[in-house]
């Protein structure tokens, strides 16, 4: 394996930064940075110690870059971000450039608003509606990411996965560290390509476990983390006792 070592929960922050876009069951409320940095301190307690974010997560990247460093020193957290999606909160739509320009700006603009030098997982942020297998076959921006990693920019690199098509594009790729997978009780269909990747030494991480809300969770992450090959389960939540749930869930409880 490539040597990625992660939490088995780590926590999801698109609520952290926008309320717009989200196909959320329940109507989203974006917390106060006390509601957050309590949040933050509920995460580290229960060893939640991998935020996932996104520049397409509105403000979460640089809330997140305040807040981290007055809940704990910068060596206690695995912060992971990823590029090739913005959102526009006007418009509610997200916008895509894979290009290797775009990739490589996308990345320096991310570490200013996190202020740190290095991620430790930089992913490319697929959905369901972009061309994943087309941009991993094509090449540059894998070279992008391997850029950045060679620059020290970025620990582990891969890609989330919106298809299937590039769910197998990405097996084929060798370059990856980790690949990102949606698996929830509605959603099993790539249960199976965790295990093949884990297989090459992949890492795998789970996004959407809890369906949007429409799962139960503690039964759903469960679930997640029972899949052969996953690694890590990144579950969203604005909530401490609900994150503390999910936290027992993870280990066993």
């Amino acid at each position: 394996m490539s040597g990625v070592t992660l939490p088995r929960l780590g926590l999801g922050t698109v609520a952290l930064g926008r309320s717009a876009g989200l196909k959320y069951a329940r109507p989203v409320r974006v917390p106060t940075d006390e509601q957050a940095e309590a949040l933050l301190r509920a995460a580290l307690d229960e060893g939640v110690t991998y935020v996932d974010t996104a520049p397409a997560y509105g403000a979460a990247e640089e809330r997140l870059g305040r807040l981290l460093p007055t809940v704990a020193g910068r060596e206690r957290w695995l912060i992971g971000t990823k590029a090739g999606e913005t959102f526009d909160e006007g418009t509610g739509v997200s916008a895509y450039d894979f290009s290797a320009g775009a990739i490589g700006a996308s990345v320096d603009a991310s570490l200013r608003r996190l202020r740190v030098d290095r991620v430790d997982v930089l992913l490319l942020h697929f959905s369901s509606a972009s061309d994943d297998a087309g941009v991993l076959r094509a090449g540059g921006a894998a070279g992008a990411l391997e850029k950045a990693k060679r620059a020290g920019k970025a620990r582990w690199i891969g890609a989330s996965i919106g298809t299937m098509a590039g769910a197998e594009a990405a097996l084929e790729a060798g370059w990856m560290d980790v690949v990102m997978l949606t698996l929830n009780p509605a959603e099993r269909q790539m249960a199976p390509v965790a295990a093949r990747a884990a297989a090459r030494g992949v890492a795998v991480l789970v996004k959407k476990p809890l369906a949007s809300g429409r799962a139960r969770p503690e039964e759903a992450v469960r679930q997640a983390l029972a899949t052969p090959g996953v690694s890590c389960v990144v579950a969203g939540t604005t909530s401490v006792e609900h994150l503390r749930s999910l936290a027992a869930a993870a280990r066993g409880g």
